[in-house]
């Protein structure tokens, strides 16, 4: 029997470590909270929040199974990136500065869950 240590990925699903909230907005209540640009008609919503999260070093995890099927919105602090594992340490210095920027993230959306570190597995 083999026993792995760290995270384990394969082509279908990856770990994560991620220092964030639960929001049960929908994307385009996101992308106008967010990215606050004047009114876009023809745009997909969650590819163009995919991207301004992306472009801000946050992620959004929408398959994420928290209550009420809401989605994950934070900063990943370990977890898989373009098919690599990665991994790092941080200072509860550094984790209270990652807080606070999660915290403006979420005051911005109005969302009053709390930020907490989640652990899991996401498909790919």
């Amino acid at each position: 029997m083999k026993i792995r240590n760290g995270f384990v990925s394969n082509s279908s699903s990856s770990s994560f470590v991620v220092l964030g909230f639960e929001v049960n907005l929908s994307y385009e209540k996101i992308y106008r909270l967010l990215v606050e640009e004047p009114d876009q008609e023809d745009i997909e919503f969650g590819d163009a929040v995919y991207k301004f999260l992306e472009k801000n070093d946050m992620v959004l995890y929408g398959e994420w199974s928290g209550t009420n099927h809401s989605k994950l919105m934070g900063i990943q602090i370990a977890g898989q990136k373009d098919y690599m594992i990665e991994s790092t340490s941080y200072s509860i210095s550094d984790l209270d500065l990652l807080s606070s920027i999660v915290e403006r993230m979420k005051e911005k959306l109005g969302v009053e869950s709390d930020i907490k570190l989640y652990t899991g597995t996401r498909n790919c």
